[in-house]
């Protein structure tokens, strides 16, 4: 749905890194801590105080990805670091994109960040599993939960 919705809004003509010649095998080599700094340095780290701003008041489109630093379990961890270089993948694709005379706005929430409810309670989110959330005009539009297990999946 996710893909669909991308499409649709015109931001995605091929997910493959091979679209703009980008080797995604450098990710797959990268430890989880490595590829989550890279996320979090090439995105809008959001929290309780900035999320309104970053996201509902902001006139263009939007995808986050949550997921946590502090998994309990190692399935839990090997899905956050494949959606974490899925994720890059998307932001080298669709860097220069553009909604609404807009920039793409790429998103990271971190979950251990909000222990409890917190995140779910302030922010009036169900975010329960790592997701990707996609956001038009401060609406969200799509959702998709969970991710790869394998790196196989990452290029599926």
């Amino acid at each position: 749905m996710l893909r669909k919705t991308l499409v649709g809004l015109g931001l995605m003509g091929m997910l493959s890194s091979e679209a703009r010649g980008e080797d995604q095998t450098s990710y797959t080599d990268l430890s989880r801590p490595e590829l989550n700094k890279m996320v979090q340095e090439r995105s809008t780290v959001l929290t309780d105080s900035n999320f309104k701003k970053e996201i509902f008041d902001y006139d263009g489109a939007a995808i986050i990805l949550f997921d946590s630093t502090c998994n309990k379990t190692e399935n839990a961890d090997t899905i956050d670091r494949n959606m974490e270089i899925v994720y890059l993948g998307l932001m080298d694709t669709f860097d220069s994109t553009q909604v609404n005379k807009l920039p793409l706005k790429f998103a990271y929430m971190d979950g251990c960040k909000f222990k409890g409810n917190n995140a779910q309670t302030y922010i009036g989110l169900d975010v329960t599993t790592t997701e990707i959330h996609m956001y038009l005009d401060g609406r969200e539009i799509d959702r998709a939960r969970g991710g790869p297990l394998t790196e196989k999946g990452i290029s599926a």
